[in-house]
């Protein structure tokens, strides 16, 4: 029962709550038609099973580990982590994921530091002092 993208957009226009004439033309159907026409093929089309099965989809709650708390979450990725069914890399994904909510481990972030510096340096006397500075040499007090 895979939908079209014509038949996937009504369903969301509908969902949006568009009349169901405006979520057909918006779909992107001819909107050539009378406006009797237009009704009729977009209360066929809203009637179909396939349309009221999306609309079903769009409406359940989803859960999304966004509107988790964090026990929820160390839970979702540990089932996951439990469940032999997955992927491989998606349990080591949610093990990652767990280790860092448990803290077992802190991603610390690396810098580099790739500026540079140009010195602009007149005469002799600077000259001599600058690179005695950059071998490592003391100036002297006084």
């Amino acid at each position: 029962m895979k939908l079209t993208a014509r038949q996937e957009q009504f369903a969301i226009n509908l969902f949006k709550g568009m009349t169901q004439r405006q979520a057909w033309v918006e779909a992107g159907y001819s909107n050539n038609y009378s406006i009797a026409i237009v009704d009729t093929h977009a209360s066929v089309l809203a009637d179909s099973d396939k349309i009221k099965v999306r609309l079903k989809e769009l409406r359940e709650p989803t859960v999304t580990t966004a509107t988790m708390e964090v026990s929820e979450k160390r839970e979702f990725y540990a089932e996951i982590k439990r469940n032999g069914k997955e992927e491989t890399i998606t349990r080591l994904r949610a093990t990652d994921y767990d280790s860092k909510l448990a803290r077992h481990y802190e991603e610390t972030p690396v810098w580099q530091d790739n500026r540079q510096w140009n010195i602009i340096v007149q005469g002799d006397e600077a000259r001599k002092k600058v690179y005695k500075l950059l071998s490592g040499e003391r100036p002297k007090e006084g």
